[in-house]
């Protein structure tokens, strides 16, 4: 069996190297990005970094690593192509399943003649990554997962952050794989017995895509936040499922650190960083006295004395708020390296200056009299007689290096707003999206608000992620 898997593998990795990828992959990523939030301190008060790590939908399998622990995980669950580009690009993943860290579940639901089954999960106090399979019988059409919820064995739906991407098609076995990443925090509660509930929606390929109407915000707003399927699947999903909450009990090493790090004047605090087989938690503090507001890290990462490096994760949730003042990073992890020596680097942060930190808008006049450097633009104010709203479109437009044109760093505005009274304002619909063209990144940003009395004509929103950036290495010992 062993032997048959590996060489599934290496025919696999001639299968991606010969894949022709198509020019405009950027914006079929950026249409399966689904965001998961969770607040640390509020769960009402939901924010959340999710970035790039969730994108890439196409990985190219440069080396093959086959574990006797793997070889019986892919003995039992056919069609491994996708989770092994998962494996190779997350080294605490992989090291995880070289260590029989998988839990191999195999439970389907089915519906209309449509078969959703959880393969496996990778679970510890901190995160779970869940592996799916869908086989359907419908031909020429994607199909993809819609609504998720998890509960408990309590029947509470945990409070956590979820990141999937549009599932991959497996040609040998007929069947789309993907991911599902949690991110547990301190209120997520998780007991033997888990419940994944969602829909399944189908979307048919070589359909042509109905332009919308830039004037029409209602449906304007509903094309940029609801999916652009066909028809749902019929039936609701229910997978019930057991996890050994002992395989991981107490896995983690915990290094209290308290470190003060100063780059270009700000200040920072690393106060403690917690090992676990799924990654690596990172909590950091932002001196509230710092001249410039910090939204990350562009290059964090632990290394051993031996030089190996584990960065950022590159397939899931990379980071959470923990207030106004604080983050909790998510690096690859070194649990089962067990090295004598370990440092946290780095060197370049994001970062701006606190007065510049907001975007303000004319609702009058429809222009934008105050951001940070002149890239912002207000391409679109619609008002809405019917319902009372206005629909704003802004956009934000810089040049990339071509070496980086794969690397989307992010520029997100605050979830709310604020008159000129300071009264705060939560808009009825708010998304983002992203492109790459000739050298450029895009992003544009929307948001549909209710016309209420008393508005006025500026409302300011913050910044919570900006392509700026400070530099100055760091290196502290971790142990």
């Amino acid at each position: 069996m062993f032997h048959d898997e590996e060489k599934k593998l290496y025919k696999l990795k001639e299968n991606y190297d010969n894949i022709e990828i198509p020019q405009n992959l950027d914006d079929f990523i950026i249409k399966g990005i689904k965001k998961g939030q969770f607040s640390e301190n509020n769960v009402k008060t939901r924010k959340m970094i999710s970035l790039a790590a969730s994108l890439l939908i196409i990985i190219f399998i440069t080396s093959i690593v086959i574990s006797p622990a793997f070889a019986d995980f892919a003995s039992r669950i056919p069609g491994i192509g996708y989770f092994m580009n998962f494996f190779n690009y997350d080294k605490g993943i992989q090291a995880a399943l070289e260590n029989d860290f998988i839990q191999v579940i195999n439970v389907s639901d089915e519906h209309d003649g449509t078969k959703l089954t959880v393969e496996g999960v990778v679970i510890d106090e901190s995160r779970m990554i869940v592996f799916y399979n869908i086989q359907t019988q419908e031909e020429n059409a994607d199909i993809y997962l819609h609504e998720i919820e998890f509960l408990n064995g309590s029947g509470e739906h945990l409070r956590a952050g979820f990141v999937y991407s549009p599932p991959i098609f497996e040609q040998e076995n007929k069947s789309f794989k993907g991911t599902i990443d949690i991110s547990f925090n301190e209120e997520t509660k998780i007991t033997n017995n888990l419940t994944m509930i969602c829909n399944l929606v189908i979307n048919e390929k070589n359909k042509e895509m109905v332009e919308r109407n830039i004037n029409d915000i209602d449906s304007y707003f509903s094309s940029v936040h609801k999916p652009l399927w066909d028809r749902e699947v019929n039936g609701l999903f229910k997978i019930n499922f057991n996890v050994d909450t002992e395989k991981y009990e107490n896995l983690k090493e915990v290094y209290e650190l308290k470190k003060e790090v100063w780059v270009e004047g700000q200040k920072f605090i690393v106060q403690r960083v917690s090992i676990y087989p799924s990654r690596t938690e990172i909590g950091i503090s932002y001196d509230e006295k710092n001249t410039m507001k910090i939204y990350g890290f562009e290059d964090l990462r632990i290394v051993d004395k031996s030089g190996n490096e584990f960065s950022s994760i590159t397939n899931g949730i990379t980071a959470s708020y923990i207030g106004e003042d604080g983050i909790r990073l998510y690096l690859q992890s070194n649990f089962f390296k067990h090295p004598k020596e370990l440092y946290l680097e780095g060197s370049t942060l994001r970062a701006l200056d606190k007065s510049k930190n907001k975007v303000v808008i004319d609702l009058e006049d429809q222009i934008i009299i105050e951001q940070p450097d002149g890239r912002f633009e207000l391409s679109n104010l619609v008002e809405n007689i019917i319902d009372n709203t206005i629909g704003i479109e802004v956009k934000y437009e810089y040049e990339v290096p071509v070496d980086q044109m794969n690397r989307f760093i992010g520029v997100e505005l605050s979830h709310t707003f604020t008159d000129e009274r300071g009264v705060e304002y939560t808009p009825r619909n708010s998304g983002s999206s992203a492109t790459s063209t000739e050298g450029k990144h895009i992003y544009t940003i929307y948001n549909r608000f209710d016309r209420v009395e008393g508005l006025g004509r500026k409302i300011t929103f913050k910044l919570t992620n900006y392509p700026k950036t400070i530099k100055a290495p760091f290196r502290i010992k971790i142990k």
